[in-house]
C-alpha cells in the first residue's frame, strides 16, 4: 500500500492525477494500491492557515486514525510518501502514528519525503530516532535550487511565527551530527559537494538523494517534479516495489556520506 501525504495548495483532483502518472509512468505492480490522506491544505493565500492546520494536535489524531483503519483491513505493508508541507504534518503527527504502529507490532516499510518543508534540526535531533525506530528505510529528496522553500524560507525568516527558517528539502548535506557546532553548521549549508568526507560527522542511517543538478521535466519552481521526472519516477519505483537502498539502485552515484545523486548529465553540458 502507498500513502500519499500531500504538500500545501494541492487539490484531491489534482494530486490524484499527479499520483496516477507516476503509478503509470513507473510501471508500479499491480498489488501496490494507492491511498490519499487528503488534509485541508489550503490555496494561495491560505498559507498561514495551512502551516497552523498541519500542525495541530487535530490533524495528528485524524492522520493516526487513518492508519488505524488502513491497519484494521488487514494491510501490513505500508509505504508513505510526503511531500512539502505533507512532511511536516507527517513528523508532527509521528508520535500518535507511532502509538497506532506499536499497538500492532507493524512498521512502515519505506518512508519519503519529496522537497520536505520541515525544520532540519527538528528533524535531525527529535523526529528521526523516533521515525528510524518504526522505519527502516527513509529516502530524503531534496533540491538546494527548490524555489518554493526558498520563498517559504524567506517569508518565514521575516514573519517566524507563519512557518519554518531551514526547511530539510534544500539541505541535502545537513543529515548528520557533529561535536563541533561550526562543523555542522558548514554541513548544512553547503552547496553541493562542500562536506567531505574527513570532517568528523556522524551521518544519520537514511538515504539522500540531492536532485540539484536535474534538468530534464523540471518546472522553473522545482518543488514538485516527482511525477514528471523519469529519474526520480524510477528510483521511487524501485524504492517502494522492490524496496532497495540507495547504494543498490543502478541510476544513483555516490557523494559523500549518506548523499547521493543521479547519473544525469546537467542540461547545459553539450559535449563529453
Amino acid at each position: 500500500m502507498l500513502v500519499w501525504v500531500p504538500g500545501y495548495n494541492a487539490c484531491s483532483s489534482d494530486i490524484s492525477v499527479a499520483v496516477a502518472q507516476l503509478l503509470a509512468l513507473g510501471a508500479f505492480t499491480a498489488h501496490i494500491k494507492p491511498f490519499i490522506f487528503a488534509w485541508p491544505n489550503g490555496r494561495e493565500l491560505s498559507h498561514p492557515i495551512a502551516t497552523k492546520l498541519c500542525v495541530s494536535q487535530e490533524m495528528g489524531l485524524h492522520l493516526a486514525s487513518f492508519f488505524e483503519s488502513v491497519l484494521d483491513a488487514g494491510v501490513v505493508h505500508i509505504h508513505v510518501l510526503a511531500h512539502s508541507m505533507g512532511a511536516r504534518l507527517l513528523l508532527t503527527a509521528l508520535p500518535e502514528v507511532v502509538k497506532v504502529l506499536s499497538a500492532r507490532s507493524v512498521k512502515l516499510a519505506s518512508c519519503i519525503f519529496l522537497n520536505a518543508d520541515h525544520p532540519l534540526e527538528r528533524f535531525v535531533h527529535t523526529d528521526y530516532a523516533l521515525l528510524r525506530a518504526h522505519c527502516h528505510h527513509i529516502t530524503i529528496y531534496a533540491d538546494v535550487n527548490d524555489r518554493a522553500l526558498w520563498y517559504s524560507h524567506v517569508v518565514n525568516s521575516l514573519i517566524p511565527a507563519w512557518g519554518i527558517h531551514e526547511p530539510l528539502g534544500r539541505y541535502p548535506y545537513g543529515f548528520c551530527y557533529a561535536n563541533d557546532t561550526s562543523t555542522i553548521a558548514e554541513a548544512r549549508k553547503a552547496w553541493r559537494r562542500t562536506l567531505r568526507l574527513e570532517q568528523q560527522v556522524d551521518y544519520l542511517d537514511l538515504d539522500v538523494v540531492d536532485t540539484s543538478s536535474l534538468d530534464a521535466n523540471v518546472h522553473g519552481l522545482r518543488h514538485a517534479y516527482f511525477n514528471l521526472n523519469p529519474f526520480i519516477v524510477d528510483d521511487l519505483a524501485e524504492i517502494v516495489t522492490m524496496r532497495k537502498r540507495a547504494c543498490m539502485r543502478l541510476k544513483l552515484t555516490h557523494c559523500v556520506g549518506n548523499v547521493w545523486t543521479f547519473l544525469a548529465a546537467p542540461g547545459h553540458v553539450q559535449d563529453v
